[in-house]
């Protein structure tokens, strides 16, 4: 059996499922058209072929919130093996204030290898440099914004201080588990 996927593969290591929003902004590929996947909490999906160029929106199921406030970008990431870290955060809709934060980890796989850029050709009717198009080859990664595991052999408790001064809260994590925050806002 052959199976035929696309080279641009999403895996999520938060704690939840997420909703993924693909919408085509290349004009001759599905336009304006768009579709939403779902990848389950530590699981990994290849994103459908005909949305590899599309614009990315995520968002956690389960909790009421927006999607993303910025789209995930992978095509600037050309040479191989080259990465690249940014955060996103997810507000929530309705009057209760809350954010649900998380990083984004994109690589540059070694494979596939992009063709050569077309000769540029500079004339009157097509003043335009060639477009130049970075094949899908990277591996989209999110993960919390804080994650502790304990190695300790004895239950570890800890406690992390919002921005808004509210009482931290008390987090008890068994030995060898681990536990995340995505309330944390990352320090800039």
């Amino acid at each position: 059996m052959i199976t035929v996927r696309s080279a641009l593969m999403l895996h999520n290591q938060l704690s939840d499922e997420v909703e993924v929003q693909l919408e085509n902004a290349i004009p001759h590929i599905n336009a304006g058209k768009g579709e939403v996947v779902r990848v389950k909490a530590n699981c990994s999906k290849a994103l459908p072929l005909q949305y590899v160029h599309a614009r990315i929106k995520l968002r956690p199921i389960g909790w009421s919130l927006d999607w993303c406030n910025k789209p995930i970008h992978w095509s600037h990431i050309k040479k191989p093996g080259e990465f690249n870290d940014s955060t996103r955060t997810c507000d929530t809709i309705g009057a209760e204030r809350d954010t649900y934060r998380f990083c984004v980890s994109v690589y540059r796989q070694l494979f596939p290898k992009d063709p050569p850029p077309p000769p540029k050709v500079s004339s009157p009717r097509s003043p335009s440099p060639a477009m130049d198009i970075c094949q899908p080859g990277h591996v989209i990664t999110l993960v919390p914004p804080v994650q502790v595991e304990n190695l300790l052999p004895v239950d570890l408790s800890y406690s992390l201080r919002n921005s808004n001064h509210e009482l931290p809260t008390l987090t008890t994590i068994k030995p060898g588990k681990c536990a995340s925050s995505v309330s944390v806002s990352p320090v800039v």
